[in-house]
């Protein structure tokens, strides 16, 4: 019988059906061995998610509403939480991983084991999350990820900076065992002209300032 693995893999999506289904082709290869779930903001028909959750043995999460990234990303914890999984790895849905790495998994778990997180050379396309800092970092119950930062950027630099605030050694950033084997530059804006990147950034990057007194790139710097 094989080991169980202490992780839970969620991908959020919205608008990108067709780079989805692309993106969770390892998985479908691979569906006995992985717990996933999607978090489907866009409501997707253009593909048959069921299907793909047939495929990968996936739970598909469909929102009310689009929840951001952020809250899509507390969402995956919260449920990972339930299920008493001790980390979360968290894939953009545009992005592609080769068998070898989604194999490695539990061995890069294993081998940062003292770490909170860790994140590729693609940055945040990528990361995985030990659940047991998460006390350290929860600022309302049951949210970790600033949901504030709606629907999308500096989410991330938010949480990274907050927990460097509390311990900075515990973060590992650059790990090439995690880089994907395609990994796409493009946004979701290119096809939803809501999620215009200038005009959310800047909002965003204002909300950061207001919040921490610095800006984005101080805080990832820091």
């Amino acid at each position: 019988m094989e080991n169980k693995l202490n992780f839970l893999i969620g991908v959020p999506t919205i608008t990108r059906a067709d780079l989805l289904q692309e993106c969770l082709q390892p998985f479908i290869l691979n569906k006995n061995k992985f717990d996933t779930i999607i978090v489907d903001n866009g409501n997707q028909q253009d593909i048959d998610i069921s299907q793909l959750q047939t495929e990968t043995k996936a739970v598909v999460v469909r929102p009310d509403k689009n929840l951001g990234v952020a809250g899509s990303w507390n969402l995956i914890i919260n449920i990972a939480l339930l299920k008493s999984f001790t980390h979360v790895i968290i894939l953009n849905d545009d992005i592609v991983l080769s068998d070898d790495t989604i194999n490695n998994f539990q061995n890069i778990i294993n081998k940062y084991s003292d770490k909170w997180l860790l994140v590729s050379e693609c940055s945040y396309s990528v990361f995985i999350l030990n659940l047991s800092c998460l006390k350290l970092l929860e600022y309302k119950q049951g949210k970790y990820f600033d949901e504030k930062f709606y629907p999308a950027y500096c989410e991330d630099v938010d949480f990274e900076y907050r927990m460097k605030k509390i311990d900075k050694t515990k973060i590992l950033r650059n790990i090439k065992e995690l880089n994907p084997k395609i990994y796409r530059t493009a946004s979701s804006s290119k096809k939803n002209k809501r999620l215009s990147k200038s005009r959310i950034y800047i909002r965003q990057r204002n909300l950061f300032i207001s919040k921490h007194g610095i800006t984005p790139y101080r805080a990832y710097k820091f």
